[in-house]
């Protein structure tokens, strides 16, 4: 078993989101050049300080507390982890193949994956043939709604 407070892990992720933010806020151009201009920088560098801070703040509030622990059975902390994982390489080969064939891979291999470890799905061809389906027409549908109606590209 995996002892973990739920609090801790979402003030975790919100930090380390507000920090990725922060090192994207540096990056920003400064503008027009003008002596003491704070620049377009200014105001997501502040918030991001203020949600590094704040949630910091939480984070140790939470720390001190006694309350009971949130306990991840090993296969959740697995479809966790896979989880994770399959997104991280959503993202690496989201560039390589492109947004349809990478998001069906992706919505495929994380419906098995969930499926197999938390619902003890089965590995018959309907289960199969479900999840194919399904990775198709979400990414079918997302492509629709965001190149087509938004008129956006997709990578």
């Amino acid at each position: 078993m995996f002892h973990l407070k739920e609090q801790h892990v979402f003030y975790l992720f919100l930090m380390a989101g507000a920090g990725f933010f922060l090192k994207l806020s540096w990056d920003i151009p400064s503008g027009i050049g003008v002596e003491n201009d704070p620049g377009a920088a200014f105001l997501p560098i502040v918030i991001c300080v203020l949600i590094l801070f704040l949630v910091s703040y939480l984070f140790v509030i939470e720390f001190r507390e006694k309350s009971e622990k949130l306990f991840f059975s090993r296969a959740e902390f697995f479809a966790l982890a896979g989880t994770l994982l399959l997104i991280f390489v959503y993202i690496f080969i989201l560039s390589l193949i492109g947004f349809f064939a990478s998001t069906i891979i992706f919505l495929f291999l994380f419906q098995r994956l969930n499926s197999y470890l938390l619902n003890s799905g089965g590995l018959s061809y309907k289960s199969y043939l479900v999840s194919a389906l399904f990775s198709f027409i979400a990414t079918l549908s997302i492509y629709f709604v965001f190149s087509v109606l938004f008129k956006m590209s997709l990578p």
